[in-house]
């Protein structure tokens, strides 16, 4: 399980925002969000913590251990969000690519003189994706083909 987190971190911060290949893989679309959720989540969680203290722990309520349990239930939510996400693209960049996608791969290998891999997954798809948009004399038409 762990596994599948760090790969999903790795993914997200791995893929080129470019629009067009979020037609080879949906879970693009999942990207850009859990980016900015994770940007907005630390604060986000500093100021509820600060906000339950001040609001409910200064005041002498009735339910002060019920609003607790309820403040850290609030808490591990807002912790496990990103973390979902990220298992969620793990485990899909541990995925055989289908046919159709295997095909891109292997076109984009082969004009790209690089060695493509026999069960290639997603992750191998992101690999040659990204050193082909970082090479300068690389063929990017793949980009247009798709």
């Amino acid at each position: 399980m762990l596994k599948e987190i760090f790969v999903g971190y790795k993914l997200v911060n791995k893929w080129p925002a470019l629009p067009k290949l979020n037609m080879v893989l949906k879970e693009g679309y999942l990207i850009r969000p859990l980016k900015l959720l994770a940007l907005l989540l630390p604060p986000l969680l500093a100021f509820y913590i600060v906000w339950y203290f001040i609001v409910f722990y200064s005041y002498s309520y009735i339910g002060n251990k019920i609003s607790l349990v309820v403040a850290i239930a609030v808490g591990v939510f807002l912790l496990l969000l990103p973390i979902i996400g990220y298992y969620k693209l793990g485990v899909l960049a541990l995925t055989k690519l289908p046919q159709q996608h295997l095909e891109l791969y292997k076109n984009i290998c082969l004009k790209n003189s690089l060695e493509p891999k026999f069960e290639a997954k997603y992750w191998d798809l992101l690999l040659v994706i990204d050193k082909v948009l970082k090479q300068e004399n690389s063929d990017k038409s793949f980009i247009d083909e798709i």
